[in-house]
């Protein structure tokens, strides 16, 4: 006996046997009931959950920052007394910004060489600048209150504490722009 397409709900789904159809729908009803029970008994018991346990959560505490933070910076003042703020990986990318906090350590500290060492960070400053005639460089310690809270963090412009930790001046002599 041939069907027509009256003899279907529509053109696109046939109706299924009756024996055929009953047995999926009674198998996705198990398997949705067995998974809400599953989950019911999960939900009581820890040690059943099947995926992730809360030791492995649990295993490492989440970082707190300091309530403060210190930052050594540059205050570089310019002859017509304009004064910028440089940080030490702006003075040398970031490879080489663990020679510029040296460098600048190096700068601040007596010893033999020490003219040198600020003849090179107050060229590398004025590099910064874009060629600015630099006569005074100050290193600052600057301090900041962190709130992990907010956002963001930190108000840079407000810092809590600002110390000057050395100055020197540029020798009057020396070409702006050129390392000696």
């Amino acid at each position: 006996m041939r069907r027509t397409l009256g003899q279907y709900r529509s053109a696109t789904e046939p109706r299924l046997s009756s024996t055929a159809g009953k047995g999926s729908l009674l198998a996705i009803k198990l398997i949705v009931v067995g998974f809400a029970l599953g989950l019911c008994v999960v939900s009581t018991r820890s040690t059943l959950w099947p995926i992730a346990t809360w030791p492995m959560y649990h295993a490492r505490t989440p970082e707190v920052p300091p309530p403060l933070v210190t930052v050594t910076q540059l205050r570089v003042i310019q002859r017509d007394g304009e004064r910028d703020l440089l940080r030490p990986t702006d003075l040398m990318p970031a490879p080489w910004d663990a020679a510029s906090k040296k460098l600048i350590e190096l700068a601040f500290s007596p010893g033999p060489k020490q003219d040198r060492f600020r003849d090179h960070l107050t060229f590398l400053a004025e590099q910064a600048l874009g060629g600015a005639d630099v006569v005074e460089v100050e290193e600052l310690d600057r301090t900041w209150r962190v709130d992990a809270y907010a956002t963001p963090p930190l108000d840079l412009s407000d810092p809590v504490r600002e110390t000057v930790r050395g100055r020197y001046v540029t020798d009057p002599r020396r070409l702006p722009g050129v390392a000696q």
